[in-house]
């Protein structure tokens, strides 16, 4: 086996008589795993794709497409939307029940107020199932719907949100 030059994982912590390294600990320990130093260091990593089952594949792709600006590639009978560098798989489950847990959900953004009532609005407008109404929020503004399939989608914006939602996670640590 050829090597393909330096590693980008951080070199392995050699074997010392430090305690086994458990996945969940109150504090921040040496490890005799191949990777990682300490519990609270982590190699870099981007969120690349979610995966969903759905028995409505088609449909629950064509939704994120018209209402949110995905654009859809298949994958045999599944479906895989992209935007903003992110791929949502909706895979196909016809053939299989599919359980969501009580209130999973995924969540998009939307810049303003006004924004997310315009676009539930249009669902209404378009016989698409909402569970509630725009409701005010200290995270924003938002309201939920189900898209075809059976998956439920929080639609919000931080325009209105307290001081302390207004920006994401990924900007607070910056």
């Amino acid at each position: 086996m050829q090597s393909l030059g330096k590693s980008l994982l951080p070199e392995p912590v050699p074997p010392a008589s430090h305690a086994p390294c458990r996945l969940i600990s109150a504090t921040p320990r040496r490890c005799s795993a191949s990777f990682g130093q300490t519990m609270n260091e982590t190699i870099h990593s981007t969120l690349n794709h979610m995966s969903f089952p759905s028995r409505e594949a088609d449909a629950a792709a064509r939704f994120f497409e018209r209402y949110l600006g995905f654009t859809i590639s298949p994958m045999g009978t599944s479906r895989v939307l992209k935007k903003d560098g992110l791929d949502i798989v909706i895979e196909d489950a016809s053939g299989r029940e599919v359980n969501w847990p009580h209130n999973f959900h995924i969540g998009v953004e939307l810049p303003t107020v006004e924004a997310v009532h315009e676009l539930r609005a249009l669902l209404v407008s378009q016989g698409e199932k909402m569970e509630t109404a725009v409701l005010g929020h200290a995270r924003g503004s938002r309201f939920f719907c189900w898209v075809p399939g059976g998956m439920m989608l929080e639609v919000n914006t931080r325009a209105d949100a307290n001081d302390q939602y207004r920006t994401t996670f990924a900007r607070q640590s910056q």
